[in-house]
């Protein structure tokens, strides 16, 4: 009996000593002010160091998306010009309706727009469908052109041939804000090719 009665004394106080056990666990999961004060620390360290690269993700894919759009945008131009037998234009144009003139004809990121040139003057006029509008860039990126020096200046055309109005290649050059080889060159040839290349900005 007493061996009984101690051995069930011995029983419940393992079964005391184990529950104590698995109650001082359950209550060391806590984190203390200074161990939250030092995750949130780290976190934002790191916050900080992935912003910039985020930042560059953002800018390289915002840019090749603009150069591919120019790209796909002039090799409509001259399919349509094929097409349809008449010289089809890309014009800088920051109302969608209307060739920029002056010195907003040089930029071309507030806009641009492809249009069927029936009778080659670089104008829309009454009856020339418009194509395609391009909006303004975004990312406040820059699109310039040089060497569109035909009349009216900084017009480009294709004709039914494929070929463009130039005599030499004309070049647009895309940029961010960034300085260095983050740019793009798209190069547009007399035959009418255009081929897309990395540059230096600005």
């Amino acid at each position: 009996m007493q061996a009984t009665a101690g051995g069930c004394m011995i029983a419940l106080g393992k079964g005391m000593t184990n529950n104590n056990h698995i109650a001082s666990r359950g209550a060391s999961y806590g984190m203390s002010l200074v161990e939250v004060m030092l995750a949130i620390t780290i976190l934002a360290i790191l916050m900080g160091l992935a912003t910039p690269a985020a930042t560059t993700i953002v800018q390289n894919s915002r840019i090749r998306g603009q150069a591919g759009d120019l790209m796909a945008n002039l090799s409509i131009a001259r399919a349509e010009a094929a097409k349809r037998g008449a010289r089809v234009t890309l014009c800088p144009s920051n109302t969608g309706t209307a060739c920029n003139t002056g010195t907003l004809g040089t930029a071309w990121e507030s806009g641009y727009l492809i249009f069927v040139d029936t009778d080659q003057d670089g104008v829309v006029d009454a009856g020339e469908p418009v194509l395609a509008v391009n909006e303004a860039l975004a990312g406040n990126n820059t699109l310039t052109s040089s060497g569109l020096t035909n009349t009216p200046v900084n017009v480009l055309q294709f004709r039914p041939s494929g070929a463009a109005n130039v005599p030499a290649n004309i070049t647009f050059k895309l940029c961010d804000s960034r300085t260095g080889l983050f740019g793009r060159t798209i190069t547009v040839s007399p035959t009418g090719r255009a081929t897309s290349a990395t540059t230096a900005c600005p």
